[in-house]
């Protein structure tokens, strides 16, 4: 029965990790730090070969 599950498993897990990358980006461009800083600074000095 274990085995049937680790699709499920494996699904959720690479969903809330999307989930959490999108916002933790969202919420570093509207000022909360996180990964979203760097992108928008990255963006704002237009450094994309860095």
């Amino acid at each position: 029965a274990l085995p049937q599950t680790w699709p499920l498993f494996a699904n959720q897990w690479l969903y809330t990790l999307e989930l959490n990358v999108r916002v933790s980006a969202i919420l570093g461009i509207v000022g909360a730090g996180g990964i979203g800083r760097l992108l928008d600074e990255r963006r704002a000095f237009y450094a994309y070969d860095d």
